[in-house]
């Protein structure tokens, strides 16, 4: 494989983090300053694969995402459909999603906030971030910044107290009365009872998790700001010389009288599932605040394919549905399995389906041999396969993009016609413009830009349009 090269990918240093593309290679010399030997370090290798494992684990990845391998006399690591804040090797990485162009770099932390957001219907996006931009915030500031201000706001409220038993001898009943114990107590402490008594006690697993990703955090970031305020929150949260333990079952879910914690409960989760080991064996802060980027994009298109279509049902009645599963090829033979195939997004009209969306986390361009400027071929099978289960004559692979040539004009689509006569199918590759959501106030365009797609591709699957007529629309629509 071809490496491409740090000139052309653009590298800086920003406040002590290496920023890297997701899946493009680069020197571990980058995160790894003593010399290193293929042969002789084997052991850094190893660390790296086993962070690698876990990743994959704790993210529900298909593979792993940290490849390592020698190319041109020198090793290179690769990360793959993970973006975020990453620790490996006791260095800080900051993971730009692959779709983010050079132009709108500094933006990323944004944009995967916003994406987030919406996927898991979470407020923690954008939580007194404005105006933060300038001074160059690591991803793990963002959420860092996110937790604290949730984290203030909620024990501002109260703390969450749960109860606790404890067995105890008082002079009088209280709670709940122990008879046996006290019968058997009564030989050498008469006139004393044995009781199970029931206290309300700050320290339980739901403040145990809080005040460890308070120091995680505390340890993790680089903005002076954001760390002074989290250091202030310490003083009035965390107990002196307190020893926090991570609770064995993760994520953690705030009890129904304490919703109000329910945010940070989550962020501070997903960053105790990161919690690793450093290259000297010991207890590491975290491999940081990552995400799995195929899931969430998938997850973020489909959240907004339901604002796009409900914009739409005042005038048509069409609906959405995710992940709805068609008998594909049915099995004769005993003990065969049939085949079902599952599209990502389904827009019926009625019960009728007359679209179907796949949301594929990849450039464009990321074909396998040949053209560039075409869909992977596995995609397209998929696509087609599932245009025939559902008898649908329009289905659509969905791409981020960041504007220019790739989400604007003729070249955000293309169109691909299977079939002849009557029968005919077709298949788009759409584009769609990610670089609005730099500003928040701009979220609402990629939902119109949604709405148009799907109205024009309505009417083509209902006939009201021809397939000249349909390209035309396209072009409109991405003008």
């Amino acid at each position: 494989m071809k490496l491409k090269t740090v000139a052309a990918e653009g590298w800086l240093n920003r406040q002590d983090s290496l920023v890297v593309r997701e899946g493009v290679f680069f020197p571990l010399s980058k995160i790894c300053t003593e010399k290193i030997n293929w042969y002789a370090n084997g052991g850094v290798r190893e660390i790296l694969e086993a962070d690698g494992d876990r990743l994959k684990k704790d993210l529900g990845l298909r593979v792993s995402p940290i490849t390592v391998k020698r190319a041109k006399g020198e090793l290179v690591v690769r990360i793959s459909n993970v973006t975020g804040s990453l620790f490996l090797l006791s260095r800080s990485i900051e993971i730009v999603p692959k779709f983010i162009s050079a132009s709108n770099e500094k933006y990323w932390s944004d944009i995967l906030l916003e994406i987030l957001a919406r996927s898991r219907h979470k407020r923690y996006r954008y939580i007194e971030t404005n105006g933060l931009l300038d001074r160059g915030l690591n991803f793990i500031d963002h959420v860092a910044l996110a937790y604290v201000t949730l984290l203030e706001r909620a024990i501002d409220q109260d703390k969450i107290r749960t109860y606790r038993s404890a067995e105890e001898e008082l002079p009088v009943v209280r709670g709940s009365f122990l008879f046996q114990k006290t019968i058997i107590n009564s030989l050498s402490r008469p006139h004393r009872y044995i009781c199970n008594v029931d206290y309300l006690d700050e320290n339980n697993q739901y403040n145990q998790l809080l005040g460890w990703a308070l120091l995680q955090f505390q340890s993790s970031v680089f903005d002076p700001t954001i760390k002074q305020r989290l250091n202030l929150l310490e003083d009035s949260f965390v107990e002196p010389h307190t020893e926090y333990e991570i609770p064995n079952r993760l994520p953690l879910t705030a009890p129904s009288q304490y919703r109000h914690y329910e945010e940070p409960l989550e962020i501070a989760s997903n960053l105790a599932l990161g919690n690793n080991h450093s290259i000297n064996g010991g207890k590491s802060s975290s491999y940081g605040y990552v995400i799995n980027t195929e899931v969430i994009y998938e997850k973020f298109i489909e959240e907004s394919l339901k604002i796009a279509v409900h914009i739409l049902a005042r005038n048509y009645n069409i609906s959405v549905s995710a992940q709805d599963s068609m008998l594909y090829a049915e099995a004769i033979t005993t003990k065969d399995r049939s085949y079902y195939t599952r599209p990502d997004n389904v827009i019926y009209q009625d019960d009728t389906p007359l679209i179907l969306i796949d949301a594929k986390y990849k450039n464009f361009t990321d074909s396998e041999t040949g053209s560039s400027k075409r869909p992977q071929n596995n995609d397209v099978y998929q696509l087609v396969a599932s245009l025939v289960s559902y008898d649908c004559n329009i289905g659509v692979l969905l791409y981020p993009g960041m504007g220019g040539s790739e989400s604007n004009g003729k070249n955000a689509f293309h169109i691909w016609k299977i079939g002849g006569g009557s029968d005919i199918r077709v298949v788009i590759g759409v584009s769609l413009n990610f670089s609005y959501m730099q500003d928040k106030k701009n979220l609402f365009k990629i939902d119109e830009n949604l709405s148009n797609l799907v109205e024009v591709l309505m009417n083509y699957s209902l006939n009201l349009d021809s397939l000249n007529v349909l390209q035309c629309k396209m072009e409109e629509v991405w003008k």
